[in-house]
């Protein structure tokens, strides 16, 4: 592909953003991608807005369907829910093809070798944190060993560019941005609370030990939004923390205090002949249940947010 088409290509992905025909613009850009063509950071930052929200509206799309289609089968309307799950296909089914679009155009961008070697720091980043947050909407909506196949992906991906991303600030965008994301995809994907706390947190203290003198100023705004976020999603997530364990401890002490009881029930009685069980004492234990560990819904994540390189 010749400059004067990736121009062309580049003018038509501005003009369809202006006209909110993202999945238009992603395809342009996807072309410029997967011919090879190296990108800058504005066109970067366009390649992540056309995907950002030509997958984000179908996740979207997905969750209110999902949704609507529990309700419905609650309440036995089997028509309404067959509709809704078959439109619940069609939408996993786009999901599923733009995001295979936008990871095969990243791994011909990181298949460049400066990006490739890491000598351009950001850019390596900025393209693994992309890879692992598609490899994780892919695993929002699958099943199975996709499912299973879309984590491992996701996970080596968040390590890789986290591995990279020490050498960035730890106030870098980026760099919050991939933590804030990471954490999120251990919480929600991963089902970790613990390491999506520890994540978050250690982005988060890093970034408040780092000299605020030396954020540059078109970072600062984004720098305090991620970092906010994640504040936002520890309180959060310490809080459904807490009370797991707290029904853990619950759980822990219900089971000790039946087997206890089961001990002592089944225990023979000295006073009585071993060759004649006691009428009083049951030859055997009773089924008793033990306490069952009561179910909790999972609270919602805080929404990952991108970064400024992502949005703008």
């Amino acid at each position: 592909m010749n400059s004067e088409e990736v121009d062309r290509k580049i003018y038509l992905a501005k003009v369809a953003e202006q006209a909110d025909r993202y999945d238009e613009m992603a395809r342009h850009l996807s072309e410029i991608a997967q011919a090879g063509v190296p990108f800058d950071p504005e066109r970067r930052n366009l390649l992540s807005v056309a995907y950002k929200n030509a997958v984000g509206t179908r996740r979207n799309a997905l969750r209110v369907v999902t949704t609507l289609h529990a309700k419905e089968s609650a309440r036995g309307m089997e028509t309404r829910a067959e509709d809704l799950a078959k439109y619940r296909m069609t939408i996993e089914d786009e999901l599923d093809t733009t995001c295979a679009d936008i990871l095969k155009s990243l791994d011909a961008l990181l298949s460049a070798d400066p990006v490739k070697n890491a000598d351009d720091v950001e850019a390596n980043v900025f393209y693994n944190k992309m890879k692992a947050d598609y490899h994780r909407y892919t695993a929002e909506f699958a099943a199975g060993d996709k499912r299973t196949m879309a984590s491992d992906h996701a996970k080596a991906a968040y390590e890789a560019a986290t591995t990279t991303a020490l050498k960035l600030d730890p106030t870098h965008p980026i760099r919050l941005g991939l933590a804030l994301n990471y954490s999120v995809f251990q919480y929600e994907i991963l089902n970790e609370p613990r390491e999506a706390c520890r994540t978050a947190q250690a982005a988060f203290d890093a970034a408040g030990n780092h000299n605020p003198g030396t954020i540059e100023s078109e970072s600062f705004q984004d720098t305090n939004l991620i970092a906010t976020l994640l504040h936002d999603n520890l309180m959060l997530w310490t809080q459904h923390n807490e009370e797991l364990e707290r029904q853990e401890a619950a759980a822990l002490a219900a089971a000790k205090a039946a087997a206890t009881v089961a001990a002592t029930v089944t225990a023979p009685d000295t006073a009585t002949s071993a060759d004649e069980p006691s009428a009083s004492s049951p030859t055997s234990a009773p089924k008793d249940e033990l306490a069952k560990e009561t179910s909790v819904e999972e609270t919602p994540a805080t929404e990952d947010a991108e970064t400024k390189a992502d949005d703008a």
